[in-house]
């Protein structure tokens, strides 16, 4: 059996034992499905830190795609999988779980700071998700539409306190869009981490806004599940996380424009997506 030597893992993967198979081969990361659903995620140094991860030092995974929907367990610090290869976490470093401060109200420093980052990306991004401004065919200036569609009546559905309208906004965002993680799926993750980070939005809302998403999400696929589940408990990578805390604590902080870089290297455009979703749910817990 082939041994490597994992350099780090989550916290959350501390004490932990599961069963599950591999759901997805990339260069960068492997993704694993357990019994009950969860995602964890092999992944290579390079990769931001998160919960639900286990950093290995390869260059490449792909040459585990034979292995797809083969067996993986984990007990004891060693990840098995289909009894040929077994990681071993015993001498890793442990990553810390982050999750977001709590937004206890909204100065004018972190508005006029939201205020220059939407501009500046505005500048910047014209192809990409919710900042597309250029479209190459009808389906892409459609599916853009709905998504702008879906954020106004969720942000609107939020400050009236009104189930049906979160509902229906939840409802076009989930799923829309292309790649691993669609932009609504995207957008919903950044919007949840700051609604459940905040004292100024009735618990209530936040709980019919939670409830929905639950409810929603299995319209989509099993990664983005994952990720708006860990979103819900406040819970991302960590340059995600940083940005919601500096944007909070220290929004005129020089270092938010490295961690700007790090969120807009994510995916093709699920960095600007969760962005924006950022920007709008700050914007939200300020009005109210």
């Amino acid at each position: 059996m082939k041994l490597l030597y994992a350099d780090s893992y989550s916290e959350n993967l501390t004490n932990q034992e599961l069963n599950g198979s591999i759901h997805s081969v990339f260069k960068k990361t492997v993704n694993i499905i357990t019994e009950t659903e969860e995602i964890y995620t092999l992944a290579v140094p390079s990769v931001f830190d998160g919960p639900q991860l286990i950093k290995v030092p390869v260059d490449s995974w792909l040459f585990l795609e034979p292995y797809i929907s083969k067996k993986v367990t984990y007990q004891n610090n060693r990840l098995n999988l289909a009894g040929e290869l077994e990681i071993l976490l015993e001498e890793a470093a442990v990553i810390p779980i982050f999750k977001t401060l709590t937004f206890k109200e909204i100065s004018v420093e972190t508005l006029n700071k939201v205020k220059e980052i939407h501009l500046d990306l505005e500048k910047k991004l014209d192809t990409v998700g919710f900042y597309r401004q250029t479209f190459f065919s009808d389906i892409e200036k459609i599916t853009y539409e709905f998504l702008i569609i879906g954020s106004k009546l969720l942000t609107k559905g939020i400050l009236d306190g009104d189930k049906e309208t979160i509902r229906l906004g939840i409802t076009k965002l989930i799923g829309l869009g292309h790649g691993l993680t669609p932009s609504g799926d995207d957008f919903l993750t950044g919007f949840c981490l700051v609604l459940n980070s905040n004292e100024t939005i009735d618990k209530k809302v936040i709980a019919i806004f939670n409830e929905a998403l639950e409810d929603e999400m299995k319209q989509t696929n099993l990664i983005s599940q994952n990720q708006l589940k860990l979103a819900i408990k406040r819970q991302a990578l960590k340059p995600i996380i940083q940005l919601i805390n500096q944007l909070n604590e220290e929004p005129n902080s020089p270092q938010i424009e490295e961690t700007l870089l790090e969120i807009m290297s994510i995916g093709s455009s699920s960095g600007s997506d969760i962005l924006f979703g950022i920007l709008e749910g700050i914007k939200v817990i300020s009005k109210n």
